[in-house]
């Protein structure tokens, strides 16, 4: 029987991002949607994080990994929209958490309008910095 295409590939690339992956990897498969696959482009990493990344894509069929030279999220971007196989793509970031309901709402949205292209979430920003702008950078 063949694997059906997902309707939603997550670009989630990283470098040495081992103290905070696994968490981003559960949030995503924890989502209340499922129709998903999750495409870790590793940027050359150096730690741990490759470890845990080949770890979580051997637990899950819909998570799948990327190696390619450290050259920058730019590239690790753009590599995986060339590997993804869906209708709908998400970004994350290797310290992002999302909310469980995040892929449901959005997909829901996006397949009741169909003049959307793009479309953003709101943010809560936590850091375990004494002091920090945030999200105000952004």
């Amino acid at each position: 029987m063949a694997k059906s295409r997902p309707a939603l590939s997550v670009l989630l690339p990283f470098h040495n991002a081992a103290f905070t992956l696994d968490a981003s990897i559960t949030s995503i498969t924890g989502q209340t949607f499922f129709e998903w696959e999750l495409l870790l482009i590793d940027n050359a990493s150096s730690d741990t994080s490759t470890a845990i990344a080949i770890q979580r894509a051997a637990q899950d069929e819909r998570i799948r990994l990327i190696k390619e030279p450290n050259i920058g999220i730019t590239h690790a971007l753009n590599t995986g929209l060339a590997n993804a196989q869906s209708r709908y793509i998400a970004r994350m970031d290797a310290d992002d958490i999302s909310h469980p309901e995040r892929f449901a709402k959005q997909v829901a949205f996006l397949e009741e309008h169909a003049d959307i292209g793009v479309l953003g979430t709101r943010t809560t920003f936590n850091t375990t910095l004494g002091r920090s702008s945030g999200m105000r950078w952004f």
